[in-house]
């Protein structure tokens, strides 16, 4: 990187001689080992370890120069007090790759629920029509034609500008990213000028980390603050939190809604069945007929968010509903598992939230009561270890209220006990019928056992996820492949 460190990191305290030679950075404590002769050590504070005490490693092992917030002494090396090295971080990312977003277009896509199955629209319709499209989010990144895994749903700095530079790479003009509440806190998109914005919703997640509702809000509220005049905010109208965020945007304000005409993208009509959706969309512009092979009423609103960024963004209406028509599921989000005529109709999807659960489970129930034949509703589902304890109860007594039968089980119970955990679930559910099943793979087969043909199971908390975070341990464990396994099984005399 031929930039000045000094320039580049405007406002910070500079301690050492000039004239720095960087060939390349670092954060990561973990990667500290393999810190050579020129490297920047930018000394991050982490929830388990704070990198500032691997600055004396860093050094021994050939640093040209440490970037911290809290001085102390680096033997000479030459040393940039900053006020946040989250943020430094991110800068210095930014300028290693060119500052690559600023060569693209950028949507970002926050909310509790929604942005991962929004995303995913996005880069269909402006796929479809003729742009060079890519995506970031839970899934992973994709460009073009390839598909890439990721561990977060907003990579970590370094991550997030190196596949930026990589969409530059194959001419990529324009990028649909989710953006979560954790990347907009911890300063991960301080460097990416995100042109529309759009918010789904806000239910009841993370407040391990950010504690209160309002803050979690405020998380989300940094992508619209930022916004540019020229910008664009998308908001959904449904949302108790629209007026909030309408009085806490930059840019043009543009609405959509599932419930009311009063916003700008809305349905004059609409209906939703076991093969997908269809409606009547009206917009600003235009007025067209729209279908969907993604099951769900909600979806119905996602589409309507991605119809009003396409059009922001000049795509035609041809292009909008051949896009949307070609999506036939999103994975993990009410994902249809094949099981055959003899087993009932199998949904896997990533609720893990008070909201999640209750929309899903509100669906799953719709499409119950849309057959002609006496169904019953199952569903399996945990909560997470080390994550939000007060949604447990919650989440147990929206099962109760929905479900007929309801398994209680494992999610990722990383560090706690998963009793501990299903106690707490317990705690908001009164019903006697309830079955406990701590393993998450017999709990699954019980299910199974349990239905008949004309049942709906619904397989909730995990989605996509193809492992479980037991303890320190990362295990294979897909609740697709458990209940295809699951379905031979039952098959076997």
């Amino acid at each position: 990187m031929e930039r000045d460190l000094t320039q580049l990191l405007e406002g910070t305290d500079f301690v050492g001689p000039e004239g720095v030679t960087v060939t390349g950075f670092t954060s990561d404590s973990r990667d500290v080992r393999d810190v050579r002769d020129g490297f920047v050590f930018i000394a991050v504070p982490g929830f388990r370890t704070d990198g500032h005490e691997y600055i004396p490693q860093a050094i021994d092992r050939g640093a040209a120069a440490i970037v911290l917030e809290n001085m102390t002494d680096t033997q000479g090396v030459p040393t940039y007090q900053v006020p946040s090295s989250r943020r430094a971080l991110s800068r210095i990312a930014a300028a290693w790759f060119d500052f690559p977003a600023s060569q693209m277009k950028i949507i970002g896509i926050t909310g509790t629920n929604g942005k991962t199955t929004i995303t995913n629209i996005l880069r269909t319709i402006f796929t479809t029509a003729g742009m060079n499209a890519a995506s970031i989010g839970t899934l992973g990144y994709t460009i073009g034609e390839q598909f890439y895994p990721t561990t977060l749903t907003t990579p970590d700095a370094p991550e997030l500008h190196e596949r930026l530079a990589e969409m530059v790479e194959a001419d990529t003009e324009i990028v649909a990213m989710e953006i979560s509440s954790h990347a907009l806190a911890l300063e991960r998109v301080v460097d990416i000028p995100v042109e529309t914005a759009v918010f789904t919703n806000l239910g009841e997640d993370h407040y391990e980390f950010h504690n209160t509702r309002e803050a979690y809000r405020a998380a989300k509220g940094n992508l619209f603050s930022r916004l540019p005049d020229s910008g664009h905010a998308v908001l959904n109208y449904d949302s108790p939190e629209y007026v909030w965020f309408v009085e806490n945007c930059g840019g043009s304000v543009h609405s959509y809604s599932l419930q009311s005409q009063d916003a700008d993208y809305y349905y004059r009509d609409y209906t939703a069945d076991f093969t997908g959706g269809q409606g009547t969309v009206q917009t600003p512009y235009n007025e067209f007929e729209i279908s969907t092979r993604l099951l769900g009423r909600y979806n119905l609103s996602n589409i309507l968010a991605a119809i009003a960024v396409a059009e922001i963004h000049g795509v035609d209406i041809s292009s909008i509903g051949e896009g949307v028509g070609s999506i036939s599921h999103v994975a993990g989000r009410l994902e249809l598992v094949e099981t055959g005529d003899e087993f009932p109709r199998v949904y896997v999807d990533y609720a893990h939230t008070p909201d999640a659960l209750e929309s899903t489970l509100t669906e799953v129930v719709y499409l119950k009561n849309s057959t002609p034949e006496p169904a019953q509703v199952i569903v399996v589902f945990g909560c997470g270890g080390n994550r939000d304890k007060a949604k447990r109860p919650k989440m147990g007594a929206i099962a109760e209220k929905l479900a007929d039968r309801v398994i209680v089980t494992s999610d990722n119970p990383r560090d706690e006990n998963p009793l501990d955990i299903i106690e707490d679930i317990q705690s908001g559910m009164a019903r006697e019928d309830t079955i406990i099943e701590p393993d998450r793979e017999k709990a699954i087969y019980k299910a199974l056992a349990l239905s008949t043909p004309n049942d709906f199971v619904l397989i909730a908390g995990k989605g996509h996820e193809d492992y479980q975070i037991i303890g320190d341990d990362r295990i294979d464990f897909d609740d697709k492949v458990v209940v295809q396994q699951a379905i031979e099984d039952l098959q076997t005399p």
